[in-house]
């Protein structure tokens, strides 16, 4: 594919290089004027033949139109932007932020009335984006994206692979809808919903990418590992005396900085100081909670949606190379159950624990291949192969003790690794480029290609990376996996979540008794209250209450169809109903929906219509404090459900299941 840059060139000479980079990064083939003139200024004379043949033209603006030509009234930037229009070439737009301080010399606002009339008739015509006096700050890789994915053009521009991008995203969601694949996030998602130049440091509300931690690391510990590492093509250490097209320098740091080698240099070259400072800045991390970006909050979001529609856990598992929660903190305000598995310790004590939903401390898996806690068809695993900032794999050591001296297949569950070989494998931010990166995968695949390999296309594994390099795509293919290149994670992101909403609703099956088919009007009616977070003791409950299920309708928000009026679902569930079942817990307590809208109607038609209310203690909280206190609970309260063994949850639960039904009459 073929892009244009337009622009005036002197006072946007550094915002261009980052525009044509990130465009051939992309795949696009850009011949930029700084390639017509051996002088390497701005054009003279306009040529309609440059934008010819062009897909795409980039226009920046800031405070200067360019030379105008004798006898026009516009300039050459101005008439390459209509000609673009003129051929049918889309444009993005990027103009400099009227807030923004800029040079005087580069400044002809005054000198020059066309030059606010034009800014002013593009703002009103099209959307578009703005930058200020940093390069970085034309966030092309987003707008990009966002243009492929509006199309639906047939090729991803990016290196060698290329992917049909419409029948690739849909065939990511159908994968979803039929529970075939497990997303596998690597350090780079960690780089989605950045905005602009955004870098991390420790005061960030987002969490690091490999790259960042490992430059965090170094200077928490003053270690100062990029002074000491010589770079390999010259005999310079110091990164700033490099040319600015050197290929291991990247924003003042190097490209590859190897998060796993920097450690190792600390803890094995360091002083007692410096592995101290170490170890501190891993425990400040740990105790952070960064805010979830837009690929975190689309993965956990997707669970409440697709079981609305009826098709739910929409992946049984989910794996995590990141030592940081946030993926953890997205399902909590998604209030999406999960369980939690993930490896703590080093050496050669180091295991996988886990931890259900409502559990406060985790449990060791000390025996996998017998180990059946995980409900992979209740509700998703999320699996984090390293474990947390605190109990971390980070040291090159900690790796080979991990990966290389015991058997990744005996730490984990049996069911598990079932799930990892029969799946499709959705890889997001994942770089092979690493050795650590593939020696992971290595373990978890021995001996053969990654995932479920079949000749359907519809099980092929997917490696979806920001302009991926060529080794990551060539070590893709040795992994059966096809490498997808876009040019932002961002925009591929929101591309799957544009088609989620067209995903019909799963055809519910016909309800019928031994006598004769029954409709939910003809059947007793049992509205159920909980928070998402719970759902783990609404799928007990139900299961407890199955040898009447074909005469009980139960109703809760997973009924409401898209689209639905879900106020007067509600209020018409609750009038029907004969008996509503609160689920209380902290969570129960802290829902707006729930305190907004179904708590008043449940408590208004018990007053008005003997609406029979049993409420169970799920786990603690201060429920005395709140109005469903005034009703008894459905069951001894001195310890909440999630405190008792399984066995005794069974039996209480057995016992309220005993008073719904007899509440409920002759059924």
């Amino acid at each position: 594919m073929k892009a244009f840059v337009s622009s005036t060139f002197e006072d946007l000479k550094d915002h261009r290089v980052h525009v044509i980079t990130a465009l051939r990064d992309a795949g696009f083939f850009v011949d930029p004027m700084e390639n017509w003139t051996a002088a390497k200024d701005e054009p003279r004379e306009f040529s309609q033949e440059r934008i010819n043949g062009c897909d795409l033209c980039v226009l920046l603006v800031a405070y200067r139109r360019g030379y105008v030509p004798e006898g026009q009234s516009l300039s050459i930037t101005q008439l390459e932007y209509q000609a673009a229009n003129r051929l049918g070439v889309d444009v993005l737009v990027f103009m400099l932020d009227d807030r923004v301080p800029w040079l005087r010399d580069f400044d002809e606002c005054d000198r020059d009335p066309e030059l606010e009339k034009w800014r002013k008739s593009l703002k009103e015509s099209r959307g578009i984006s703005f930058f200020t006096e940093q390069p970085g700050s034309v966030n092309i890789a987003p707008a990009l994206t966002h243009w492929i994915c509006e199309r639906h053009t047939d090729q991803i521009p990016g290196g060698q692979s290329n992917i049909d991008i419409a029948e690739h995203l849909e065939l990511v969601i159908d994968a979803f809808a039929h529970r075939r694949v497990i997303p596998f996030l690597g350090a780079d998602i960690n780089l989605c919903g950045r905005k602009g130049e955004d870098k991390w440091y420790i005061g960030a509300s987002f969490p690091p990418s490999s790259q960042e931690l490992a430059a965090y690391l170094d200077e928490a510990s003053s270690f100062d590992y990029r002074s000491k590492i010589r770079c390999p093509l010259q005999y310079s250490r110091d990164l700033n005396s490099l040319p600015r097209e050197c290929p291991v320098r990247n924003r003042g740091s190097l490209k590859k900085l190897d998060l796993q080698h920097v450690a190792q240099n600390i803890v094995a070259r360091g002083s007692d100081d410096e592995r101290t400072g170490l170890k501190s800045a891993l425990i400040r991390l740990s105790n952070k909670s960064f805010l979830p970006n837009p690929a975190h909050e689309f993965l956990a979001n997707l669970c409440s949606t697709m079981y609305i529609k009826g098709y739910y856990p929409p992946y049984p598992l989910i794996v995590t190379s990141c030592f940081d929660s946030t993926l953890e903190r997205a399902f909590d305000e998604a209030e999406q159950p999960y369980d939690l598995v993930a490896y703590v310790g080093t050496g050669h004590t180091g295991c996988f624990v886990h931890r259900a939903p409502g559990e406060e401390e985790p449990r060791k898996i000390d025996k996998p291949n017998e180990y059946d806690a995980l409900s992979f068809k209740d509700r998703p695993t999320i699996l984090k192969l390293y474990g947390g900032y605190r109990d971390s794999v980070i040291t090159e050591d900690h790796y080979i003790d991990y990966l290389a001296h015991r058997d990744i297949q005996e730490l984990l569950p049996a069911r598990l690794l079932a799930r990892l070989n029969d799946s499709t494998i959705l890889f997001l931010g994942y770089s092979l480029s690493y050795w650590n990166s593939r020696v992971i995968l290595h373990r978890l695949w021995p001996g053969r290609p990654v995932g479920k390999q079949n000749s359907d296309l519809q099980n092929t594994n997917w490696a979806v990376q920001e302009n991926p390099e060529e080794i990551d795509e060539i070590l893709w293919k040795s992994y059966s996996s096809v490498s997808v290149g876009v040019p932002s994670l961002d925009e591929y992101i929101k591309a799957l979540g544009q088609r989620v909403p067209e995903i019909p609703p799963k055809p519910k099956r016909a309800i019928a008794s031994t006598d004769q088919a029954a409709t939910v009007e003809q059947r007793c009616h049992v509205f159920i209250s909980y928070s998402h977070k719970d759902r783990i003791w609404l799928d007990k409950l139900k299961i407890m209450l199955a040898p009447v299920k074909e005469k009980i309708s139960f109703w809760e928000d997973t009924l409401i169809d898209p689209g639905d009026k879900w106020r007067k679902q509600i209020k018409e569930a609750i009038g029907n109903a004969r008996v509503a079942v609160l689920l209380v817990s902290k969570h129960f307590l802290d829902s707006r929906f729930i305190a907004n809208q179904e708590l008043p109607p449940i408590l208004d038609a018990a007053e008005r219509n003997g609406l029979k209310i049993f409420w169970v203690y799920i786990s603690h909280c201060l429920h005395e404090l709140s109005d469903i206190n005034d009703y008894q609970a459905a069951h001894d309260i001195t310890l909440p459900l999630a405190k008792l063994s399984e066995e005794e949850q069974d039996n209480v639960l057995a016992g309220i299941c005993r008073k719904i039904i007899k509440a409920l009459g002759p059924l």
